[in-house]
């Protein structure tokens, strides 16, 4: 089904929806309860699928069962009509969305393995699983049992130990053993290249104090996997330990993936565990580590199956996690390692995505403090940065800009160019904070500075992406810096969004203005001063324009979807109309007093102490120059009954008399 709707959007470039609903807990399984994991594999299949597919709207909503169908049905149907983050949960308490949250990594907590407890490792002896295995052996000196699909390693043919590489092994095999075709001869090199690695394995966990056993298994065959279990307790005691880190890549887009590259990546990861889990008694573990990928988090082209793959492990950790008490259980997101399936090209890809490469060694220690933190979350995501790189914001969301979807970007045309205004920057920058903080209320801003115009041509979708880090309590707020990107990542604004478990009350207005009325009737002010097409028109009246400063009557916003086809929320967080027209005043009084129009570039603080009023506003400017080329304005937003509604402080904008003509040219233009 969801290839058939592919084809639509890449042969046909039609837009649309693609919508996968499942009914978990209603918090996308993060509460584990005794759902059935394998539904959660769809949210790593859509998170995917956005990634190829740009013009469609992929959407992952989990709605809890205990809702009623028809409440959950109109739930749904206003979700999906929302342009939010991919993954959504519903519920009686409305609608949570997914955050990252960095924590420190674990220290300390309790042993889960003693020594001499046996722990089967999946995956194999070479690479990541043996670094895994090494880590383990070195922190708890258990009895591993390590398996793999690799045949067990028999005594090497003298006449190859002299030939250490791949081509060498090549050369030595097609003169020593006559018959073989060149890729037989590829494939017993590489059979070489593995036995080593296994055998250099076994002697590095014996040389770290733990027994160590090697066993060829497919994992996907429960009697092959039943046969083990019973042989290791057999022969070594009850099984206390598993780290399943088994996993095949079939890299395809969604229209090219087949049954079959299914099977491998769903079968290894998931079949394989579940065979492991109805091998062993469960009441014995008390280390279940699961290796999950980053892409399970994040999804990536070309791997929507092992994303799918992942998160079903991902889910079964946190219900595992309630069932077994006794256990620590961490299913691992890791990003990509030094080794295993991560060759050079794929480095050089992660590094152009600004994501480093774990190294062996540190994710074996890492793998031993996830072990120690009993208390830590189930689900945790594992990234390395390039190095000597400053942490990166997480995507909140993205957008595709066009004048057909957005409609008042037509409105909003400087030099040809629409542009995006400031007032909707802050709004943006406002939700993609609260994306990760779903829970708590907008109270303001600090520093939002415009460092480079987002322009829309007509004709031509322009993609941003709003970033949002970490919450840090400061002061009462919950303060999270956010960023507004362009399609190659180019920085077009950014600011320090302020939450709150609820509004502040608000004080007393103080700002007092006082002038003359300004000279231009409002529509004469639009034509000759201001480049606003009729949909930014907000200005009603201007009382009073003068030396210190400007005092505007301004309408309020209609709702979101009168401003764009897909909104993120039904309702603003701010309100663009208001503060565009607040811009558009501190416009005429730059026009006025210093001789030349402005635009805005950086606005200090601002605080918002209630919703917007429908009847519209009062805005009080108090203004001074800075020079010739700017200009700085105090602004407050007061409500019919003179009561303050927001404040901002600290606003500056660029004056420059080329703007006059740039005004003018107000109709946008194709690019060429």
């Amino acid at each position: 089904m969801i290839q058939a709707a592919g084809r639509s959007f890449e042969s046909r470039g039609v837009r649309g929806l693609v919508a996968g609903v499942t009914r978990l807990d209603g918090a996308l399984g993060f509460e584990g309860r005794e759902q059935d994991p394998s539904f959660g594999g769809l949210a790593g299949l859509l998170k995917s699928a956005a990634r190829e597919w740009k013009q469609a709207r992929c959407r992952a909503v989990d709605a809890d069962p205990s809702l009623g169908v028809d409440e959950t049905a109109k739930l749904l149907v206003k979700e999906l009509g929302y342009d939010g983050p991919v993954e959504a949960a519903l519920s009686a308490e409305g609608v949570r969305v997914v955050a990252l949250i960095e924590r420190a990594v674990p220290s300390g907590g309790r042993e889960p393995l003693a020594a001499g407890d046996v722990v089967i490792v999946t995956g194999g002896a070479r690479g990541v699983t043996a670094a895994a295995a090494l880590a383990l052996a070195k922190a708890f000196k258990p009895r591993l049992v390590l398996v793999g699909r690799s045949p067990l390693p028999g005594t090497e043919s003298s006449y190859l130990s002299a030939a250490r590489t791949e081509a060498e092994l090549r050369q030595t095999i097609a003169a020593h053993e006559k018959g073989l075709s060149p890729k037989d001869i590829g494939r017993r090199a590489k059979e070489v290249l593995a036995g080593r690695e296994i055998r250099e394995t076994m002697a590095l966990l014996a040389a770290a104090g733990a027994e160590a056993r090697y066993r060829a298994v497919d994992v996907r065959d429960a009697g092959e996997v039943a046969a083990l279990v019973a042989e290791t307790v057999r022969d070594l005691g009850p099984v206390r330990g598993i780290v399943h880190g088994a996993g095949v890549l079939a890299d395809k887009k969604v229209l090219d993936k087949t049954a079959e590259n299914l099977d491998a990546v769903l079968d290894t990861k998931l079949a394989g565990l579940r065979h492991l889990l109805d091998a062993v008694k469960l009441r014995d573990l008390r280390l279940l580590a699961l290796f999950s990928s980053s892409t399970a988090r994040y999804g990536r082209v070309g791997q929507s199956d092992y994303a799918v793959a992942n998160e079903v492990l991902n889910k079964a950790a946190r219900v595992l996690a309630r069932r077994l008490p006794d256990c620590r259980t961490a299913s691992i997101g890791w990003g990509p390692w030094d080794g295993g399936m991560v060759d050079a090209g794929l480095k050089k890809l992660f590094a152009e995505e600004g994501v480093g490469v774990i190294g062996l060694a540190e994710g074996g220690e890492h793998l031993v403090a996830e072990a120690r933190a009993g208390g830590a979350p189930a689900e945790t995501v594992v990234i390395a940065a390039l190095p000597g790189a400053k942490p990166a914001l997480a995507v909140a969301y993205e957008r595709d800009l066009s004048h057909e979807t957005h409609p008042f970007l037509s409105a909003h045309v400087i030099n040809g160019r629409a542009v995006l205004p400031l007032a909707m920057t802050a709004e943006w920058l406002a939700h993609g904070a609260l994306h990760g903080h779903p829970g708590l209320v907008f109270s303001g801003f600090e520093d939002l500075r415009v460092t480079k115009g987002v322009t829309v041509f007509p004709g031509r979708a322009t993609t941003i992406r709003v970033h949002a880090g970490a919450a840090v309590r400061r002061d009462g707020f919950f303060v999270v810096s956010a960023e507004l990107r362009g399609e190659k990542g180019a920085l077009h604004a950014s600011a320090r969004v302020l939450l709150a478990a609820k509004r502040m009350s608000p004080p007393a207005a103080s700002l007092i203005v006082k002038g003359p009325a300004y000279g231009r009737k409002i529509e004469k002010a639009y034509r000759e001063v201001l480049f606003h097409g009729p949909e930014l028109q907000n200005l009603m009246s201007v009382p009073a324009c003068g030396p210190e400063g400007v005092v505007a009557e301004v309408k309020t916003s209609l709702p979101p979807s009168s401003w764009m086809r897909v909104p993120l929320r039904d309702r603003w967080l701010l309100d663009p109309s208001a503060l565009d027209a607040a811009f558009q005043a501190v416009i005429l009084w730059t026009q006025d007093q210093m001789g030349a129009p402005s635009l805005p570039s950086f606005a200090a603080k601002y605080r918002q102490y209630g919703e917007f009023p429908e009847r519209g506003v009062r805005v009080v400017a108090k203004a001074s120059r800075r020079g010739d080329s700017r200009a700085c304005a105090d602004i407050e937003f007061l409500d019919e009954r003179g009561a303050l509604v927001a404040r901002m402080e600290g606003y500056e904008c660029t004056v420059d008399a080329a703007l006059a003509l740039a005004f003018r040219h107000n109709a946008a233009e194709a690019a060429v």
